[in-house]
């Protein structure tokens, strides 16, 4: 109809222009006009395409700097990413139900928790070792971004250190970031400067974007 012939015009020449078109029908005839923004409505961005969380972008991966015991910070990005849309894969030192009393009516139960830690998983507490970094860590983060383009936060990469060398967590950090890259997923590092030399802290911010920087 003309309503429509209306539309697709002023998009067509809006592109062509490189500005935005507002197209009208009077006595037969289509009547062009530049339109004003203000007037423009606009839908609400797809949360799972853009995300309301401050210089956040897909395919990134990021180092935050936080309280090497909770993370309060991480945690805090990592729940608005998951309330928008994002699937969420939590890797953390706080035992699980505990973080879900924490953060579940923050970003309701749209992820997935998994406990860092020596103790073995029992009911529906899931827990990987320090020591199975590089085969069941690496195999769980990896297959969730690839199939859900989502967002991953680690918490406890000081545990994984201490428990391995900063050398082989490198890598693996390394590892990880490349499959954000490539799916298009995001990665988030919770780290406490204090608890690292200043040469394996300068070398992890050589590797990620510094949130907030």
């Amino acid at each position: 109809d003309d309503q429509f012939c209306a539309g697709y015009l002023a998009g067509l020449v809006g592109e062509l222009l490189g500005i935005p078109q507002v197209a009208t029908v009077k006595d037969g005839s289509f009547e062009l006009a530049r339109s004003d923004p203000s007037t423009v409505s606009r839908a609400p961005p797809k949360a799972a395409d853009d995300l309301i969380v401050p210089k956040l972008e897909r395919g990134e991966s990021y180092l935050i700097v936080d309280d090497v015991k909770n993370a309060p910070s991480t945690f805090s990005i990592f729940a608005k990413a998951v309330k928008y849309g994002l699937p969420g894969l939590c890797i953390s030192r706080i035992f699980p139900p505990k973080a879900r009393e924490r953060y579940d009516e923050v970003c309701g139960n749209g992820y997935q928790i998994v406990w860092l830690s020596t103790t073995e998983s029992s009911g529906e507490v899931l827990s990987i070792k320090p020591s199975q970094y590089d085969h069941e860590l690496t195999r769980a983060i990896t297959g969730f971004l690839k199939e859900s383009n989502g967002i991953v936060m680690l918490h406890g990469i000081e545990f994984l250190i201490s428990n391995n060398s900063f050398p082989v967590i490198l890598k693996f950090a390394q590892r990880i970031r490349d499959v954000a890259s490539v799916s298009g997923g995001i990665f988030l590092i919770a780290v406490d400067p204090s608890t690292l030399d200043g040469l394996a802290y300068n070398n992890l911010k050589s590797e990620f974007n510094v949130y907030g920087d």
